[in-house]
């Protein structure tokens, strides 16, 4: 007897959602990206801007 195949489409996929990503700040300034259908969240690094050769260092 084979056996049974398991569904996983019930199971909640690790995969990202495919809806468009929404970004929220909170009162503290941490900043989410994130999915607020499905309930995902994730806190985004602080990424510094990069040199743009027209400030020089004090």
């Amino acid at each position: 007897m084979p056996a049974k195949k398991r569904r996983l489409e019930s199971r909640q996929s690790s995969k990202a959602c495919h809806h468009v990503p929404q970004y929220e700040t909170d009162w503290v300034g941490r900043t989410y990206v994130g999915c607020p259908i499905c309930n995902r969240w994730k806190v985004m690094k602080a990424k510094p801007a990069p040199p743009d050769g027209k400030r020089l260092a004090a």
